[in-house]
């Protein structure tokens, strides 16, 4: 009976290494990826800012084309 009961003991011992080992593992990943998915996020908030001013300044170039037709029209 003891050495059950002292296999047990060691078996729960073990159990709580094992267990510390993969939650540390598990943790270790979930922040990765959450720093991954932070990283995906800023490169995307990035890319629609760059969007916008390339939209921006094809805009302004349009208009800028359009006023300088208008003057050499008027000419």
């Amino acid at each position: 009976m003891k050495k059950t009961i002292n296999q047990l003991n060691n078996d729960c011992s073990e159990l709580r290494r094992c267990n510390t080992c993969v939650s540390r593992a598990f943790n270790k990943k979930a922040v990765e990826l959450y720093n991954l998915d932070n990283k995906i996020k800023k490169f995307a908030e990035d890319i629609g800012k760059i969007k916008e001013s390339i939209y921006q300044y094809e805009y302004m170039g349009d208009f800028f084309k359009n006023k300088l037709n208008e003057l050499q029209n008027n000419i």
